[in-house]
């Protein structure tokens, strides 16, 4: 796999460029002064990122739905009656 080290100026100046060779599958890796880097990483809609405070919320909803805590619309005009109640 091709690398290109790159600066942060140089990334802010030309970053299409930067996206297409990291769509390309070349490692695109961005120096700051710092010496710190970062790689340029294209996310497929498979690759989720989770935050713990993101499925917290989720196991909330689902234990709210188990125990009913929820409500429940089973047709439009439940949808609209809903809505019309807001």
């Amino acid at each position: 796999m091709a690398v290109v080290e790159i600066t942060s100026r140089q990334f802010r100046d030309n970053q299409k460029s930067f996206f297409d060779l990291a769509d390309e599958g070349k490692q695109v890796v961005i120096k700051r002064r710092s010496k710190q880097s970062y790689a340029l990483t294209p996310v497929n809609e498979d690759d989720w990122y989770w935050t713990p405070e993101m499925e917290a919320k989720i196991e909330k909803a689902l234990q709210q739905i188990e125990n009913g805590e929820c409500t429940v619309i089973k047709n439009k005009e439940e949808l609209r009656q809903y809505f019309d109640n807001l």
